[in-house]
């Protein structure tokens, strides 16, 4: 497995150079599928929650399978949801996928749920993300 210093600094940088980026798209339970795929070197596993039965549980499972390594945790979700979005981004997803978009007011308020204050409504909890409260959020970077 190849380690980031950054998780999903390699997967932004090909995406801003135009370069070819390649994943996985997971509808399974098994988390070792992730892990190979972080494995073999994959920029991005998308989690896809809209069309599998795949719960949090599973999502969890999923993103610690790729932490660490150079490979984005990326989660599919249902629709726009608040609380969907702030669990997902609290399990250390490094984005989410929105599906069904059709208005720039949808985008705006999918994007309002993901930040913190002051650009967004997200709020911060003693999860993953913080690593048990334990780790400090530089909120400006997440944002």
């Amino acid at each position: 497995m190849v380690y980031a210093t950054s998780a999903n600094q390699g997967l932004q940088d090909k995406l801003r150079r135009g370069e070819v980026a390649l994943g996985l798209w997971v509808t399974l339970e098994s988390a070792p599928i992730s892990e190979i795929a972080a494995r073999i070197g994959l920029d991005w596993v998308c989690i896809d929650t809209e069309h599998s039965g795949l719960g949090l549980h599973d999502i969890t499972s999923h993103l610690r399978a790729i932490k660490g390594s150079l490979t984005t945790g990326l989660v599919r979700i249902e629709g726009i949801e608040q609380g969907l979005i702030q669990k997902v981004l609290g399990m250390r997803a490094k984005g989410i996928v929105v599906p069904r978009i059709r208005t720039a007011e949808e985008i705006e308020q999918a994007v309002r749920f993901a930040k913190y204050p002051p650009r967004g409504s997200c709020g911060m909890g003693i999860e993953r993300s913080t690593f048990g409260g334990s780790g400090a959020l530089d909120v400006r970077r997440t944002n």
